[in-house]
């Protein structure tokens, strides 16, 4: 509701008694002020404790804001009254933080906030507040401070946990040296890649800023780089059809599925191409459906046996696919007309 001219200063003062009476009872409430059209302040209230911030008495800050906005840090002021000058022209609210610089006592930081109110004749009056948020500003500098030490502390783990599966990694590899038996070389090799799909992922999360998630995409680039040089010797004319979205996966649902894509690429490259031919393609898709991630796999192989059952084999790589999706709580369907084509899905 606009305020009359004639009756402005009434009002105002009818009001301002009753804030000041409360305004004591409001956390950190510093002091009140109040611009009118002419350019005027005035200050209907001062907190007892504006001498511990400000160095100025109660009476000195009703009466002029002068001594209060001396105060304030140099590098600040100017930010301060662009911010001012711009809600004034906009005639949006005010709010902004700045701090005051006090010789024998520091720094302290305050909250300005301020609201215009418009008068019948097109005029507009503000109210202005000001909050010491010294403490909070300190109790989140504490935060951020111990959020900073648990990264690096995170940071390290990924970091260790990464390097103990690459020594494990390292070690199967030295052993497929001393076998000479081509089925247990077989074994030690997809072993090893399963552990390496499990390093990616701490390496991923070791360099990334945000130990929540992982750039999926980037990681399944990194394990299909690892399968196919893996491979190399087995099968050299398989090409990739690589579509990847930007997703964010957390590890728990990260690790499951970088072992899916490695078991059913592994598969592929493994059995799928009998005759090394061109035009051997391996087709990986990851999308996201509404709140699902969906992932395809699909080659143009020679497809699976007819009499195969994928959901009870006593093959490892698809009772483990099985199993890994069943971890998901998701789905999966399987094609295997020309080829082999898997489609997985799980919520995010």
């Amino acid at each position: 509701m606009a305020l009359s001219k004639k009756n402005t200063t009434q009002i105002l003062h009818e009001q301002n008694m009753l804030l000041s009476r409360h305004a004591e009872l409001v956390p950190g409430l510093i002091f009140q002020y109040q611009v009118f059209p002419d350019g005027r302040f005035f200050f209907p209230y001062a907190s007892s404790k504006i001498w511990d911030i400000f160095e100025v008495t109660v009476e000195e800050a009703k009466k002029s804001g002068a001594p209060v906005f001396a105060r304030v840090l140099d590098e600040d002021k100017e930010g301060a009254i662009k911010s001012i000058r711009q809600s004034m022209k906009t005639l949006n609210d005010w709010d902004y933080e700045f701090r005051v610089n006090l010789p024998s006592k520091g720094i302290r930081w305050l909250s300005g906030h301020a609201k215009p109110e418009k008068l019948d004749d097109g005029s507009y009056l503000w109210h202005g507040y000001y909050y010491d948020i010294t403490d909070r500003k300190l109790i989140l500098e504490q935060i951020n401070q111990s959020l900073q030490e648990k990264e690096v502390l995170l940071k390290e783990v990924h970091h260790r946990v990464k390097n103990n599966l690459q020594v494990i990694s390292s070690i199967l590899n030295l052993q497929s040296s001393y076998v000479k038996d081509e089925a247990t070389i077989n074994v030690l090799r997809e072993s090893q890649n399963r552990i390496k799909s499990m390093a990616f992922i701490h390496e991923s999360l070791y360099q990334a800023d945000n130990f929540s998630s992982i750039n999926f995409a980037d990681y399944v680039v990194n394990l299909l780089q690892n399968l196919m040089q893996s491979y190399s010797k087995l099968n050299q004319t398989v090409k990739l059809n690589v579509q990847l979205e930007t997703i964010f996966l957390n590890l728990d649902l990260a690790i499951p599925c970088g072992l899916i894509i490695n078991e059913i690429i592994s598969n592929a490259l493994k059995y799928a191409f009998i005759e090394n031919k061109d035009g051997d393609e391996i087709t990986i898709k990851i999308k996201k459906v509404d709140d699902k991630v969906q992932l395809f796999i699909g080659d143009n192989g020679v497809g699976l046996p007819k009499n195969i059952d994928y959901k009870n084999t006593e093959s490892l790589g698809l009772q483990l696919v099985v199993t890994l999706v069943g971890q998901l709580s998701g789905n999966i369907e399987l094609d295997s007309i020309n080829g082999t084509k898997y489609t997985i899905s799980f919520l995010m």
